[in-house]
């Protein structure tokens, strides 16, 4: 039980840490109007930031009527299309570096300078800049003053020393800027009679640096967790500027996925023009040798076995021939396209090309491990495990893919010599017909083989625009950055208020705990009971008067109160003896003894105790000053030898009150204390008069008080509220514990009640296990404030 009373003791007193913050309610105040003015500032001359998004929704496949004209290439396709893969291509460098490209508003930046903050002016400026090429790219990064000064002239300069410093120059001319020649126009904008002396300032962005900067501060978010709909949003003072970079954004984006899309086909369209022109050139001059042959000759028609039986075959034969030199052309592009580009976007295998399950198969597994490594991109870094275990598996399955195209064409190129050489073989089959028979053979052969190559080709052309012609965007916009998607960013006012003045009233709160915490000085009585387990006799509280012989003259008073509770106290601690001696010390002046001994004095002598104050402070005499007495003979006198007792002891003007000063200060006090007449002086005393109150120098100072605790009852060590340090208090508990000072208790004085706490009794005076004492004293009571009542 006596634990656990212990436990609630020593644990915090939340409301009494309140109370004690409440001293400081002037530096609380100070910080939160500091704060709220850094707030208002803050509020006041910030630029405003906003938030703009668009939304786009990702297919997860192509659709439209071209799809069947697609095999096992379609579902490559939609492999790669997946959230990941976008969201990891559509933050990529160079995609940005476009958007910029087709920017050139954003090269310039034109700002308007006000006396505090200065202020972007997208589309608005009342001037522009403009340049046909840029020769030197050091301008990038500068930037420069400009006043308008009429319609026609204006200044450009540099800042120095706050002073504008420029050279004249009139609108339309060329200015040579670090070697580029800068044209100023001036804009509709302007109005000199709002603005007259304005100053502007504009700079010249590098468009790597703007791409950059644009790549870092793009977000990305999907709207729930498995959907396929992306959020594009960016944040900016401006929100024109922020609104047309996101939609020329998507429309880049746009372009450029259906740029990789169509990368292939574009290239098989490519060769298929260029053999039908080849082919047809040759129809043409076949054609023509055809009918003169048929005119010289005078014949209509020939026939020969081997234009309806061996003609077809080779007709059939060049078609494979041809087959196998779309397959080639295709396997090329690809390899260049795999060591090209690091992404799937391209690796797409169209219904007109031979499908091989194995190329299938390792296309398919390069994709996957591009997919895998725009997932990492975003949870590891490039030195992590496994990033470089995925960049060697995309190494090793581009050598794959390599190899096992390069054995394509290596096939392909033995099927053409198989199919040459058929062709001969049936070519020399017909070198056996009579000449004129040979002769128009060949013609018709050449004619008939050049028209369905012809007809065959143009069925390829068909087929690959087709598939190119179905290859639509992955990409729909639900929405475009507009106004509808803006969203203030900030400053947010409430919030800014509301942690400006939270970090003021921190930071006070930060100086007062430390002011609390490093502040040794006795304030509480909690403080008193950390560092001694010495009892606390009474509270005293501070002197108003101008008298320190309170308890007589200011009987009612509560200070004389908190003497009278003392003096019960005491009673308790002497055990009942009707004749005892007292002691007062502590730790160094200043503390009150004085005051303290006259005053329990007097508490003990109005109730008829012949008592005497012993002024053993030798080296310090004053305390018969209060009494308007001498210090011609005192302690001093008596303890050399040079005057009795009777002679030392001087009546005052109150009743049954007493003292013996000190007298003239010796220069030995402490062995005139230690003497054997020392001991006979307090024995003198006590046999003529009931209390003994003794008067000693500072403990903490010298030893005379530790020799005069053997003449005494009962022991009071003066605490000054305020004033006595923790470390003071802390060596008289050592000397308490080591026995060195029995019979002792604490007196509190001059304790002075904080404005804000609550308490138990009406004055100061109570004991702690000794007696209480309750003052009923004649000081007006002050009223308690509004916080009092609430705490109390």
């Amino acid at each position: 039980m006596v634990e656990s009373l212990q436990e609630q003791e020593k644990s915090f007193d939340y409301k009494q840490i309140f109370l004690k913050a409440l001293k400081y309610w002037h530096l609380f105040i100070l910080g939160a109007l500091l704060g709220a003015g850094y707030a208002f500032y803050t509020v006041r001359y910030s630029i405003p930031t906003y938030s703009v998004s668009a939304r786009i929704m990702l297919k997860d496949e192509y659709s439209g009527w071209g799809q069947e004209y697609f095999l096992p290439g379609l579902e490559l396709v939609s492999a790669r299309n997946r959230l990941v893969n976008e969201i990891g291509a559509i933050r990529s460098f160079p995609l940005m570096r476009k958007v910029v490209g087709q920017l050139p508003e954003f090269l310039v930046s034109y700002y308007d300078v006000g006396n505090i903050k200065t202020t972007e002016m997208y589309r608005s400026s009342p001037f522009s800049v403009t340049w046909d090429t840029l020769i030197n790219p050091s301008i990038y990064g500068s930037s420069y003053h400009l006043r308008i000064l009429s319609g026609n002239e204006f200044e450009v300069g540099k800042m120095t020393d706050d002073k504008f410093i420029g050279e004249s120059y009139q609108f339309g001319d060329s200015i040579d800027i670090s070697g580029n020649q800068i044209f100023f126009k001036l804009n509709t904008k302007y109005d000199e009679y709002q603005h007259p002396d304005k100053l502007y300032l504009f700079s010249f962005n590098s468009p790597d640096r703007i791409a950059i900067a644009y790549q870092s501060g793009l977000q990305i978010d999907t709207e729930e967790k498995e959907s396929s709909i992306l959020i594009i949003s960016r944040s900016g003072p401006t929100i024109t500027k922020e609104m047309d970079f996101i939609n020329k954004f998507i429309e880049v984006y746009i372009d450029d996925g259906l740029a990789k899309n169509n990368l292939i086909a574009s290239k098989v369209m490519e060769f298929v023009d260029d053999r039908i022109s080849t082919i047809l050139d040759t129809l043409i001059v076949v054609e023509g040798e055809l009918e003169s042959f048929r005119s010289q000759s005078n014949v209509a028609r020939i026939d020969l076995e081997g234009e309806t039986t061996l003609i077809p075959v080779i007709i059939e034969l060049e078609k494979k021939k041809l087959d196998l030199a779309f397959n080639m052309s295709y396997y090329e592009k690809l390899v260049d396209y795999v060591e090209k580009y690091d992404d799937a976007k391209g690796l797409i295998i169209p219904s007109y090309i031979e499908q091989g399950g194995l190329l299938n198969q390792v296309l398919s597994n390069l994709i996957q491990l591009y997919s895998e490594k725009v997932e990492l991109q975003y949870d590891v870094t490039t030195t992590n495990e496994s990033w470089r275990r995925n960049e060697e598996q995309i190494s090793v399955a581009k050598t794959i893919i390599k190899e096992n195209i390069n054995a394509l064409i290596e096939k392909s190129n033995g099927d053409l010599k198989l199919l040459s050489d058929e062709i001969k073989s049936i070519e020399f089959k017909l070198g056996n017909a009579p000449s004129i028979e040979r002769t128009y053979y060949n013609i018709q052969r050449d004619y008939k083989l050049n028209n369905d190559l012809y007809t065959y080709l143009l069925q390829k052309k068909a087929s690959a625009s087709i598939a190119k012609g179905s290859n639509t965007s992955n990409v729909t916009v639900l929405d475009w950055a507009s106004n509808y998607r803006v969203r203030s960013r900030g400053p947010v006012a409430n919030s800014i208020y509301t942690n400006s003045i939270a970090t003021g009233l921190a930071i006070v709160s930060l100086l007062v705990f430390l002011l609390e915490y490093f502040n040794e000085k006795i304030r509480t009585e909690k403080d008193i009971e950390a560092c001694t387990d010495i009892p606390i006799l009474a509270l005293v509280g501070h002197n108003e008067y101008e008298t320190d012989v309170v308890v007589i003259q200011n009987s009612k008073s509560v200070v004389a109160e908190s003497f009278r509770s003392l003096r019960t106290s005491i009673n308790y601690l002497v055990e009942g003896k009707e004749k005892f001696c007292v002691m007062l010390t502590s730790s160094v002046s200043q503390e009150g003894k004085t005051f303290c001994s006259i005053n329990l004095a007097s508490a003990f002598s109005i109730l008829g105790k012949r008592t005497v104050i012993l002024g053993a402070d030798m080296r310090k005499p004053k305390i018969f000053q209060d009494f308007n007495l001498k210090n011609d003979l005192g302690m001093s006198n008596y303890l050399i030898n040079k005057a009795s007792v009777e002679e030392i002891i001087q009546a005052t003007s109150y009743e049954n009150l007493f003292l013996v000063s000190a007298g003239p200060v010796p220069p030995n006090p402490s062995e005139l204390i230690g003497s054997p007449r020392m001991e006979q002086l307090i024995d003198e005393l006590s046999s003529n008069f009931d209390i003994v109150i003794i008067d000693t120098p500072p403990l903490g100072l010298v030893t005379d008080a530790l020799q005069l605790t053997k003449y005494t009852d009962a022991n009071l060590y003066i605490v000054r509220h305020n004033t006595t340090v923790r470390s003071q208090l802390k060596f008289v508990d050592e000397l308490y514990r080591d026995k060195k000072l029995g019979k002792l208790g604490i007196l509190v004085n001059d304790f002075q009640k904080p404005k804000f706490t609550y308490s138990y009794g009406y004055g100061y005076g109570y004991g702690y296990g000794y007696g209480y004492g309750y003052g009923y004293g004649n000081e007006p009571e002050k009223p308690k404030s509004f916080l009092s009542r609430i705490f109390a």
